[in-house]
C-alpha cells in the first residue's frame, strides 16, 4: 500500500492520525495503522553519498 500526503494547505506542526484498512478477514475486519506527518522545518539533515563499510 502506498500512502501519499499533501501538506500544501497545512500549517507547520505535527499531525497524527490512523489509516484504517478494512478486510474480509472475520478475525480482523479493521486494522488501524498509526501515521505521523511533520510539516515545516526539521532538525534532521540528509546527505547523499554515504559509504558502507
Amino acid at each position: 500500500m502506498t500512502v501519499n500526503f499533501d501538506a500544501s494547505a497545512l500549517t507547520d506542526g505535527m499531525y497524527s492520525a490512523n489509516v484504517c484498512v478494512f478486510s474480509n478477514d472475520p478475525d480482523e475486519t479493521l486494522v488501524k495503522v498509526p501515521v505521523n506527518l511533520q510539516v515545516g522545518s526539521s532538525d534532521l539533515i540528509f546527505m547523499d553519498g554515504f559509504e558502507t563499510p
